[in-house]
């Protein structure tokens, strides 16, 4: 009989990775009984079809593997294993998770000054608190979080702290403003 199935998951961050030059995978419950696992196989495929980088590549029996890949942007991609016995049967699994290549950054539409998207103030009353607003778009993996900043446009008297915003889908802002002492 063939080894005893294990899972298979892909190194990435959510699900997706910037790098277009390899792919990283572990795996871990891989058993047999009878003659033990005496080496892994595995192979790189996109998932929409059944295009894979390269044939199997034995990695002896550890239980990870970094592969050199020439990975397309925007694509989606899983890595099948195989683990033999002994006896030279093997199991097939696909990895539970997938990645989808993106690097590139998100898209800047506009930010501009002012809470109401879209709309660009010029001049405010509020000496206390800058607020801003944007359109921006990542079309191959969701935003994460988004960090405002900004300064005085000669950069003197104002000092402003950056807010990172968790809300990936946050459009505005308010930021407080401290003023300098000149």
């Amino acid at each position: 009989t063939p080894p005893f199935a294990g899972l298979v998951w892909l190194e990435s961050s959510e699900g997706y990775q910037s790098d277009l030059t390899q792919i990283s995978a572990r795996w871990s419950g891989f058993s047999d009984p009878q003659s033990g696992v005496a080496h892994y196989m595995f192979k790189v495929c996109a998932l929409s079809s059944t295009t894979c980088l390269y044939k199997f590549v034995n990695v002896g029996r550890h239980t990870n593997a970094t592969s050199s890949a020439n990975l397309k942007e925007g694509t989606t991609y899983v890595v099948i294993l195989r683990a033999y016995n002994g006896a030279g049967l093997y199991r097939e699994v696909t990895s539970l998770s997938s990645v989808t290549v993106d690097s590139t950054p998100p898209q800047v539409a506009f930010a501009y000054d002012g809470l109401a998207v879209g709309s660009d103030i010029h001049y405010q009353t509020n000496t206390s608190e800058l607020s801003v607003n944007w359109n921006i778009k990542d079309s191959e993996s969701l935003i994460d979080s988004f960090e405002v900043c900004a300064r005085d446009e000669d950069n003197q008297n104002v000092s402003l702290a950056c807010q990172r915003i968790q809300n990936r889908f946050a459009t505005s802002a308010t930021l407080p403003v401290l003023l300098g002492s000149g």
